[in-house]
């Protein structure tokens, strides 16, 4: 038999120990330990085993090194009830060659933080005869500490950075819209004018690019459109395609008559005032250039074409929502005389690179103030699209024609065969009520079976730009509807979890429909970081907003946690805008009125003054 002492040789003073020292090392190994140190059975198991979280989404796992190891392995419980699995494997176990205490070990890793609240961690040390588990250490702390804050380059009082994101499906490309900004750069060749504020182009919009890098995530690009302007709003939407090579950006108020492909001088022009445009940039590894602006077939003054937009996954497909376009049907593009029934437009890019219209797109029964177009979204082909008409009036679900409830909402699913687009259904929540606003946001699944729709429940009360939620007499909900053939199936709806909120103003899903992100810019309790659901709610800060995620089990959707700032502040509305990865892996969430004037990735969000009012953040999780 080997000598018990013969794994710890530097702790051996001499040939001949003297007995006490010899107890003082026999005497804290456990049967296990003698066993393993003769060499006939597993090490002894890690021990003190500490959970650490810091920026950006890190858990440091560190433990005391065991007897008799050759290496260790982690397992994770990522929600402290669907048992281990295993994390990482073959940790090199490190020898001291010194007397002191047992070397300490030490894994980082990056976490899904939202979906790491209850998670469980184990430490088996190995050998050539087996491994043996520590015991579970468990995540006790609400993760604020490495919750993620981003802010703009050149943040700057009302820019409103985080009223728009887009995360690339692979997570690693994240567009932040502020349209607020105002400098008066232009396309992407601009660090020296970003910090040029000025009041001629107040509100111009600006769009901010950052990559996920090994290092961590930094700013790419700092993004301007090729005619900034005045109140023009560039970054009021985005997209983003799956591999982050193609942006799309939405200027809803830019007010030129041009068209489609417009050359420079052309677009400088501001005559349809506030009719929206929307510019299209190739993304080669951070280095982006612009590459089409797109303007409706029928620009008019106040279309806001821009206002909702989205990308297919290849890059090559474009719906754009024009809310308050006003024409009565498809066939009269020119008549003017249904103020705000709004459209969308289809956009293809050809062989050749060159982007063309393909259709534009009506409700069945578009009516004024119907907003059709205010929110889109469509599967990974792109040729399943559902919109959304917030403004709709009717309150029987299966009678469009009816005009009995003011904001109820509709969301209209568009199929396409041939190259043409056809109104395959139409939406109703169950008991359409008044002012619901079903409709307000929408996301449907990569294979587009799967379609989630909010009704916030809020009029917002515009105010210079960005405006407050006023909560009205409807409930706040998501509907979620699973598509079965040409049928839609509506689901129970996703209930508020506080009143007086705006839940439901943003959500998304992930590819396969079986994770949602749900916004509430208008949720009022004073809590950091991320929480278990159910737990008693504060009213201390009112519309610092919340964020909250589901996941469906069973068939069934349930709340899994409620996600808040790391640093929340009243009348923040964090949750006005969120964004989630394919595979629900990255959540960033937008808090455009943050009023930090912190810069950059990681800033101090503690760094309040009078400058960085509104100027706004994103959060990471």
């Amino acid at each position: 038999m080997a000598h018990p002492l013969g794994y710890l040789p530097f702790l051996v003073r001499s040939q001949k120990p003297t007995l006490k020292p010899l107890l003082q090392l026999l005497l804290p190994l456990t049967l296990a330990g003698l066993i393993s140190a003769c060499g006939g059975g597993p090490p002894m198991a890690a021990n003190d085993i500490e959970l650490t979280f810091e920026p950006i989404k890190q858990l440091r796992v560190e433990w005391q090194g065991a007897l008799g190891a050759n290496y260790y392995r982690l397992l994770e419980n990522p929600d402290g009830q669907s048992g281990f699995t295993l994390l990482r494997d073959n940790i090199p176990a490190r020898v001291s060659r010194t007397e002191a205490d047992p070397i300490r070990h030490s894994v980082t890793l990056e976490v899904p933080l939202h979906q790491r609240l209850n998670a469980q961690y184990i430490v088996q040390s190995c050998n050539h005869s087996g491994c043996r588990d520590s015991a579970a250490a468990a995540v006790n702390t609400h993760l604020a500490e490495a919750v993620g804050y981003v802010k703009a380059s050149n943040p700057y009082i009302l820019n409103y950075f985080g009223f728009a994101l887009s995360l690339s499906a692979d997570g690693q490309w994240l567009a932040v819209g502020a349209p607020g900004e105002s400098s008066r750069a232009r396309g992407t060749d601009n660090s020296p004018d970003q910090t040029d504020n000025n009041d001629a182009s107040s509100n111009a919009g600006a769009v901010y690019l950052f990559k996920h890098r090994p290092t961590g995530w930094q700013q790419e690009a700092y993004i301007k459109a090729s005619n900034t302007g005045y109140s023009d709003e560039f970054g009021f939407a985005l997209s983003l395609n799956a591999d982050g090579s193609v942006l799309a950006v939405g200027a809803r108020y830019e007010g030129s008559n041009a068209t489609i492909n417009a050359n420079p001088v052309d677009q400088e022009n501001n005559d349809a005032g506030k009719s929206g445009a929307v510019y299209l940039f190739r993304n080669n590894n951070g280095d982006v250039r612009q590459h089409t602006f797109i303007k409706a077939d029928n620009p008019g003054t106040n279309d806001h074409f821009g206002y909702a937009l989205q990308l297919n996954d290849a890059g090559n497909r474009l719906a754009v929502g024009a809310p308050g376009e006003a024409s009565p049907t498809a066939n009269t593009p020119d008549d003017d005389t249904a103020p705000n029934a709004g459209a969308v437009y289809v956009f293809t890019e050809n062989p050749q690179g060159l982007w063309q219209h393909q259709q534009r797109l009506k409700a069945s029964n578009a009516e004024t103030g119907d907003r059709f177009g205010a929110a889109l979204a469509w599967n990974d082909v792109g040729d399943v699209l559902a919109i959304g008409a917030p403004g709709e009036r009717s309150r029987i679900k299966n009678t469009p024609t009816n005009n009995d409830a003011e904001n109820a909402g509709a969301v209209y699913i568009w199929t396409e065969a041939n190259n043409e687009w056809q109104q395959q259904a139409y939406l109703k929540a169950d008991a359409p009520q008044a002012e619901a606003f079903f409709g307000t946001a929408i996301s449907i699944n990569q294979r587009g079976t799967v379609v989630a729709i909010g009704a916030n429940g809020s009029v917002r009360q515009e105010s210079g730009f960005l405006g407050s939620f006023k909560p009205g007499d409807a409930s706040q909900a998501v509907h979620v509807f699973n598509r079965l053939g040409d049928h839609w199936a509506p689901q129970p709806p996703i209930t508020a979890p506080t009143d007086n909120s705006a839940f439901g103003t943003s959500l998304q899903l992930n590819a396969a429909g079986t994770q949602l992100v749900v916004g509430d810019p208008g949720e009022s309790s004073y809590r950091l970081g991320i929480h278990t659901p159910g737990a008693e709610l504060d009213s201390r800060a009112p519309h610092a907003g919340s964020a909250y995620w589901y996941t469906r089990q069973h068939g069934q959707w349930r709340l899994s946690s409620q996600l808040k700032a790391s640093n929340p502040y009243i009348l923040s509305y964090f949750g006005m805008s969120v964004a989630l990865d394919a595979s629900g892996q990255r959540v960033a969430i937008g808090t455009p009125r943050d009023p930090s004037r912190a810069a950059g990735v990681m800033a101090d969000p503690h760094t309040i003054e009078w400058f960085g009012a509104l100027s706004g953040a994103v959060y990471l999780y």
